[in-house]
C-alpha cells in the first residue's frame, strides 16, 4: 500500500492529541515545570497535523496559514517549557518567543503568491526556531548534562537538518504542490521534519521534567 500522506497526519494528530490531553492531566500538579507548555505544544501540533490531513477539502487559507503558524507556535511552546523548566529565566522572555510565530503568519501572507518562496520562509523561520531552542538549551542547562539533555540537543539538531534538505530540495527546483495524495519527497521531508519537530522537543521535556 502506497505512502498516503493525509493518512500518515491524521495518524500524528491522534498521536499529538492523546499526549497532550495526557501531559495536561499530569501538569495539574502544583508544580511550575514544562508539562503545561508542552501539553500546549502538543495540542497546536495536533491542529497542525490534522490540517494536514484535510488539505484539498479545507480552505487555503487553512493549509497556507494555519499550518505554519500552528508550528511555529508549537516550537515557541517547547522553548518556553525549557525556559519554565529553568524557572530563574521563564518570566523575562516569554513574550519574545511569540515574534516569530508572528513573522511566519506575516510571510504567509505576504507571499501568497509566491508557493516557492513561501515554503523557503517557512523552513527558515523554524531553522530560526530550533536554533533559538538549541541556545536557549545550551546556555540553561545545569552542568553535568544527562541524557535527556543529549537527547533533547540531538533532536532539534536533526530536525533542523531535515528542514535544510527540505529547502535544499527546493532550491534545487522543485516548485511545491497542493496534491496531497502522492508523498513526493518534498512531502516526504516536509512530514518527517514536522514529526520531529512535534515529537522529540516534547518527549525529552517530559524527562527532564
Amino acid at each position: 500500500m502506497p505512502l498516503h500522506t493525509p493518512s500518515l497526519a491524521a495518524a500524528a494528530a491522534a498521536m499529538a492529541l492523546i499526549l497532550a490531553v495526557n501531559v495536561f492531566l499530569a501538569s495539574l500538579s502544583p508544580r511550575r515545570d514544562a508539562l503545561p507548555a508542552v501539553a500546549l505544544g502538543l495540542l497546536l501540533s495536533a491542529l497542525s497535523f490534522a490540517c494536514a490531513a484535510g488539505e484539498g477539502l479545507l480552505p487555503d487559507w487553512v493549509t497556507e496559514g494555519l499550518i505554519p503558524v500552528s508550528q511555529a507556535l508549537a516550537m515557541s511552546c517547547y522553548t518556553w517549557g525549557l525556559l519554565r523548566l529553568r524557572a530563574s529565566t521563564a518570566p523575562a522572555h516569554w513574550l519574545k518567543l511569540l515574534v516569530l510565530p508572528a513573522l511566519m503568519g506575516a510571510l504567509m501572507f505576504l507571499l501568497n503568491t509566491l508557493p516557492t518562496a513561501r515554503a523557503l520562509s517557512h523552513d527558515a523561520v523554524l531553522i530560526v526556531q530550533c536554533a533559538v531552542l538549541l541556545i536557549w538549551h545550551q546556555q540553561t542547562t545545569p552542568k553535568p548534562t544527562g541524557r535527556a539533555h543529549h537527547l533533547l540537543t540531538l533532536g532539534a539538531a536533526l530536525g533542523m537538518l531535515v528542514i535544510m534538505l527540505h529547502a535544499g530540495h527546493i532550491l534545487q527546483g522543485t516548485t511545491p504542490t497542493s496534491d496531497p495524495l502522492a508523498l513526493s519527497r518534498h512531502e516526504g521531508l516536509s512530514l518527517a521534519s514536522q514529526w520531529l519537530l512535534a515529537f522529540v522537543p516534547a518527549q525529552e521535556l517530559l524527562l527532564m521534567s
